[in-house]
């Protein structure tokens, strides 16, 4: 080759893009953004995820490669992984961290949300931990969905209701192995929270060393039935209930399996006598206006069935939160609302605030409480739309 045609050749070659190897592909790539169909996804590494995973539809399954779990590290706020209705997701040999610490902050954050008619399932070597969300440190199960946990762990989550576990109305929950441990919530239920409706059966695994900073340390049933028929509920605190709480009409089937009498089963047993001779209300109970606006000065509580001498009050969300409570004093014969919704019952009012003075949101809450009267005492409730 001549030296002009060397050169030509050579400038030719210095346009071309050099020559780079390909990106290797991300450890879990995969993991983020909608996911359907019946599919494994793989994990090969540590990663942090920045795009809310979404299970659409199908059987999905998250697991680690090799025996080693690898850990997927929350990057964003809001639930890490939400299994929409009629999906399932299973997992098994993989850690999800809600690094809580450095989280980006949002209302309703927890690692899992398992909507309506959705399954989640947990097996070996499945961990979520260190969370912090308002509801469900670890898990919400929305109504009718499931959660199964055959293995694996929730743990180091903090929650206002539910530190580990969140069941919304309806929801089942059947644990068979694995642990719930080391959970906190500021209010009820550091391990497990059952609404109303709920359903929880466990016949295998531990709920323990989680703490509440009201009621239910381990478990706080609020409304539906805990069967217990193995593993364990023990070492858990609280001011009441260490370890289970039962709220009035819920239920707790103690089994076979072990619940230990130093933080359970007295705080459990006083509180089914406390409510053992509670009577439905013979009465009409009521409120007036309902719905009412946020805005308004007040409701007023009204009971048909006699002298309301004393008596109180809780205020719940939707969510089962405790907004406020109220107490009952000794009033005048309470009427209906049709009477005059404008008259003082001092037995029975709500200023619409919650208990640090705030005034409450648009939505539903439910009233629940014991009245006394002609020296009986009986279980009332009433919902209430705020507009």
């Amino acid at each position: 080759m001549n030296p002009p045609a060397l050169f030509k050749t050579l400038a030719a070659l210095a346009l071309l893009p050099a020559f780079s190897a390909a990106a290797p592909a991300q450890p879990c790539a995969n993991v983020g953004g909608k996911i359907g169909g019946s599919v494994t996804i793989t994990v090969t590494g540590d990663c942090v995820i920045n795009d809310r995973a979404v299970i659409a539809e199908g059987n999905v399954t998250i697991k680690s490669a090799g025996k080693t779990p690898r850990t997927i590290t929350r990057g964003i706020g809001g639930p890490l992984i939400t299994v929409k209705y009629g999906a399932a997701l299973t997992l098994e040999n993989i850690v999800i961290d809600g690094d809580k610490t450095n989280a980006p902050p949002a209302d309703e954050s927890p690692l899992v949300h398992v909507e309506p008619a959705a399954k989640l399932i947990m097996n070996d070597g499945a961990v979520l931990q260190n969370n912090t969300a308002r509801n469900g440190g670890g898990v919400m199960v929305g109504n009718g969905g499931t959660l199964t946990m055959n293995g694996g762990k929730i743990s180091g989550s903090t929650a206002e209701i539910g530190g580990g576990v969140f069941m919304k109305h309806g929801a089942r929950f059947h644990m068979t192995g694995g642990a719930i441990t080391g959970n906190t919530a500021n209010d009820f239920g550091g391990g497990v929270f059952v609404n109303d409706a709920g359903s929880v059966t466990m016949s295998g695994g531990n709920i323990t060393g989680n703490a509440s900073g009201r009621v239910g340390g381990g478990v706080a049933v609020w409304g539906g039935v805990f069967t217990l028929i193995g593993g364990a509920i023990c070492e858990n605190s609280a001011p009441e209930g260490g370890s289970v709480y039962v709220y009035e009409s819920a239920k707790f089937n103690n089994g076979p399996g072990e619940t230990c009498p130093a933080d359970n089963v007295p705080a459990h047993k006083a509180k089914k006598a406390a409510s053992a001779d509670l009577s439905p209300a013979t009465g009409s109970f009521t409120a007036g206006p309902n719905p009412v606006s946020k805005y308004a000065e007040k409701i007023t509580f009204f009971y048909s069935g006699g002298q309301i001498s004393k008596g109180e009050l809780t205020v719940f969300e939707e969510s089962g939160k405790v907004v406020t409570k109220i107490k009952l004093r000794r009033g005048d014969r309470p009427r209906s609302p049709a009477a005059d919704d404008k008259a003082k019952h001092p037995a029975g009012e709500w200023n619409l605030k919650d208990r640090k003075g705030r005034t409450v949101t648009e939505g539903t809450y439910l009233v629940k409480g014991t009245i006394t009267v002609n020296g009986k005492k009986e279980k009332v409730s009433v919902t209430l739309g705020v507009r």
